[in-house]
């Protein structure tokens, strides 16, 4: 399993007074099992539940596509979490989160 965490600093309120850690979990079977994505920080936000697990229908087993991946095989490791994020259109569910610009 590929972990990571990433410390998101959002310039938009109102998170903007705010720093969250997300910590992101590949499973081994990653790309054809989607990630585990929680935020490790309290957030209250509408897509995150009170555990911190990120509710995107986009990263659910019955909704993952293997074509959502990041990278081909093992280029995962060396991608940027943020543009990973991206990628997966966390940023749609959280534009007042993610910075556009990082």
């Amino acid at each position: 399993m590929l972990h990571w965490t990433v410390m998101l600093y959002p310039d938009r309120e109102p998170y903007n007074k705010g720093a969250f850690r997300v910590s992101i979990d590949f499973p081994a079977e990653y790309p054809f099992k989607p990630p585990r994505v929680t935020f490790m920080t309290k957030i209250y936000h509408p897509n995150v539940d009170e555990k911190g697990q990120v509710c995107l229908a986009l990263i659910t087993t019955e909704n993952w596509k293997p074509a959502t991946r990041t990278e081909q095989g093992e280029q995962i490791k060396n991608s940027c979490p943020v543009q990973w994020l991206r990628r997966i259109k966390f940023s749609d569910a959280f534009p007042d989160v993610v910075d556009q610009r990082a």
